[in-house]
């Protein structure tokens, strides 16, 4: 049995973004582990859980990037919804188990009309 701590952020409860780039639809919930990258660019829309984990998606080539900041937990990640015309297209997870201090980043293809909301978590 997997157990999450849902990390929310008072300021980050939700938020929606249009996306770049169309992609195939996934029936099934998609999971990604994040691979070694380098810190991601200023300005993206970023939810940090203070000493747990940075959290921040680039919407320009919609990549999810993670960064672990603390041992207490042995991973980090977020879970994401995309919907197209109001309704629920794409959902998923990018996690991360690299070690802390390092970005990890997720390559996604969503499509430019749709929303997404998402929230980090640690495992």
């Amino acid at each position: 049995m997997k157990v999450r701590t849902v990390l929310l952020p008072a300021a980050a409860v939700a938020a929606t973004f249009v996306m770049a780039t169309p992609a195939s639809a996934a029936p099934a919930y998609e999971t990604n582990y994040a691979v070694r990258g380098t810190p991601p660019s200023s300005g993206l829309s970023c939810r940090p859980v203070s000493g747990v984990l940075q959290a921040c998606f680039e919407a320009y080539g919609d990549k999810w990037w993670l960064r672990r900041d603390s041992s207490a937990y042995s991973g980090v990640g977020i879970e994401w919804e995309n919907y197209r015309n109001g309704s629920l297209y794409r959902n998923g997870e990018c996690v991360s188990y690299l070690p802390v201090g390092t970005w990890g980043v997720c390559n996604k293809d969503y499509y430019e009309d749709s929303t997404l909301s998402w929230a980090p978590f640690a495992v």
